[in-house]
């Protein structure tokens, strides 16, 4: 179990506290699935009995979802390592992006690069996070590329929610669904599953050329170049 991440915030105790958070919970999962394999390979909500806070986490975004708790791991450590920051110093920009998943709390602007493998439409897409709104998680799923398991054909299936966990496993449940010769069909297949999810704000399906929406997105934005904001961050793998 590994994490590649990247952490932005106007202070940089932040970003060293993160990683340090990262790292304690890292240690903690390793341990705990390697006594419960039955835990870490189920595809449904499991609970565990376990109280410790990461345990806790994952197994909720299961519950909520429908999928097993594995499904919400990269972005259950996305929003600790961010409560970390925001808890601990008096951060006014606390993004954490950890294997693709990203959760957002900033009174700056933030731009977000969608990776859609599509043709068409591959590196393009980007959404605007505005500053002052509401913290979001934003998490992709992928039956083309990534590390994660899927058992979809969905280009990407991205998810908004109010945190990173949430939004992590409902992208996984929901890109399941998205598969069949019937490009239209399968994605509004996906769009019925997460009206089913009622923690999901927004949801964007991309297959082939086609895209699909529902909910509450951001705003969609067309990605002409590299742009920084000019807060501290940085890239750490572990």
């Amino acid at each position: 179990m590994e994490s590649d991440c990247t952490v932005i915030s106007d202070i940089e105790k932040g970003i060293k506290l993160a990683k340090k958070k990262l790292k304690e919970d890292l240690v903690f999962l390793h341990s705990f699935v390697e006594k419960n394999s039955d835990w870490k390979g189920s595809y449904i909500p499991i609970i565990s009995g376990n109280q410790h806070p990461i345990i806790l986490a994952m197994e909720e975004a299961g519950q909520i979802c429908d999928v097993g708790p594995m499904a919400a791991v990269a972005g259950v450590l996305a929003d600790r390592m961010q409560e970390e920051i925001l808890s601990q110093t008096k951060a006014n920009i606390a993004v954490v992006e950890n294997g693709g998943e990203i959760i957002i709390n900033s009174k700056e602007d933030i731009l977000i690069h969608l990776m859609v493998k599509s043709t068409d439409l591959q590196g393009k897409l980007g959404f605007m996070f505005k500053g002052g709104s509401k913290p979001l998680g934003v998490a992709t799923s992928s039956g083309q590329f990534g590390h994660a398991d899927s058992l979809g054909e969905a280009d990407t299936v991205t998810v908004f929610a109010e945190s990173a966990g949430i939004a992590d496993a409902a992208a996984t449940r929901i890109c399941n669904i998205v598969k069949g010769e019937n490009y239209k069909e399968s994605i509004n297949n996906g769009i019925e599953e997460a009206k089913s999810i009622s923690a999901i704000k927004g949801l964007l399906i991309v297959r082939k050329n086609l895209i699909g929406r529902y909910g509450n997105l951001p705003e969609l934005v067309r990605i002409q170049s590299e742009t920084a904001n000019g807060t501290t961050g940085t890239d750490f793998d572990t």
